[in-house]
């Protein structure tokens, strides 16, 4: 049985047989892309595609879904914070995302590469968010 990724998805959401399971990645640092390309890994990429978290054509070399998942939800902040950097350390930066949400974390530009460190969420309490 050989399926899409939307018949694949809704096959395995609503308990029926699949070829197999989905495999469907949130993306891939750019400093992981460099290592695999400078271990060989036969994927092209431009310089953009080297600095940026979602590949096509990595998706489609390591065989993982990219597209026809998902539901039409809208669970951002409504409206978003405007993206901002508010300290650099360094090869860290403190930065202010759209979600409000500001972390450390490691840019593209460098080398190193991590989860990124939360230190203050927009909204901490149950009245926070009240006006």
């Amino acid at each position: 049985m050989r399926t899409n990724i939307t018949e694949r998805y809704f096959r395995v959401m609503t308990y029926q047989a699949v070829d197999r399971l989905p495999d469907i990645e949130f993306g891939y640092w750019p400093q992981t892309l460099r290592r695999w390309l400078k271990e060989g890994m036969p994927v092209g990429l431009s310089d953009d595609e080297r600095n940026s978290m979602f590949s096509q054509k990595v998706d489609d070399f390591l065989g993982i879904e990219s597209h026809g998942h998902g539901l039409p939800l809208k669970i951002h902040m409504n409206p978003c914070f405007t993206e901002e950097v508010l300290e650099r350390r360094g090869d860290v930066t403190v930065m202010r995302d759209t979600s409000g949400t500001v972390a450390e974390r490691y840019m593209n530009d460098v080398e190193e590469s991590s989860i990124p460190h939360f230190i203050k969420f927009p909204v901490e309490t149950p009245r926070t968010g009240r006006t």
